[in-house]
Order: C-alpha cells, then structure tokens, then sequence
C-alpha cells in the first residue's frame, strides 16, 4: 500500500463525516424552505377564501334587499288597490319612498364594496405571491435556495 493510498484511507472517515454533515443541514433547509412554502398557500387561500366569504355575504344581502322590495312593491301595488283616499294613498307611497331610499343607499354602500373587492383583493394576493417569491434567494446571494428550487417552487 503506497502513503498516497494511506494518507487517502486516512482522510475518508473526515469525508464521510462532512457529506453526512452537509446532506444534514441541505435537508433541514430543504425541510424549511417546504414549510415556508405550505405556510404561504395556506395563507393565501386563508385571505382568498376570506374575501370570497365576505363577498357572498354582501351579494346574499343584496338579494335579500332585491326580495324585501319587491314584496315592498307587491305590498304597496296591494295597498293602492284598496285605497279609497288620497290621503291613504300618499301614506302608502311616503312608506314604499322611505323604503326606496334606505335600499338604494344600502345597495350603494355594498356596490362599493364589492368594487372595493374586485380592485383590491386580486393586487393584494398577487403582491403577497410577488415578495413571496422575491424572498426566494439563490444559494449564489448566499441564501440557501438553490436555481432549480425556486423555478420548482414558482411553478407550484
């Protein structure tokens, strides 16, 4: 046995020791960077599925004011039927006015809303994507990220 062949037996318990080193800390790494990765979806489909909620609610409402008017209105077609005076008459249409009024302003409020909704919540999800993915640094900025990492995780 030469003291090239010596010398390299020597050394292999050292290389052995830093591969079992180094694949330790790159999987918990990798382990992480998963984490960070479900931690972000989840987050996102928490606000999404947040924003849908908030959004049913508002068009549930606004059906229900639709259904309240048109009974409103059915009421009133009712009622002026009935009606004799005019003074009966002018009370009926005074309600149905006051009626009117409070559901155009409630519609209006949650038009708002809804517009509200449409412009903000898509932006505010695609800028949480967007410094999600920013905080993806190479391993070459010496963040622990490697190039086939990050296209994975973008792609997902």
């Amino acid at each position: 046995m030469s003291d090239f062949d010596i010398r390299l037996k020597s050394l292999s318990p050292r290389k052995g020791k830093i591969e079992v080193e180094d694949y330790d800390n790159r999987m918990n790494e990798l382990e992480k960077h998963k984490k960070k990765l479900v931690k972000h979806k989840e987050d996102i489909n928490t606000k999404n599925k947040k924003a849908h909620e908030n959004n049913n609610k508002i068009l549930e409402k606004i059906d229900k004011d639709f259904n309240e008017l048109k009974e409103l209105n059915q009421k009133l077609l009712k009622g002026m039927k009935e009606q004799e005076s005019d003074k009966g008459l002018e009370d009926q249409f005074k309600k149905f006015k006051t009626s009117y009024y409070d559901f155009m302003k409630d519609l209006e409020e949650n038009q708002m809303q809804l517009k509200e909704y449409l412009e903000t919540q898509p932006n505010e999800l695609l800028s949480l994507n967007n410094n999600y993915y920013l905080s993806l640094k190479p391993i070459s900025k010496g963040v622990s990220y490697s190039d086939r990492e990050i296209e994975y995780t973008k792609a997902n």
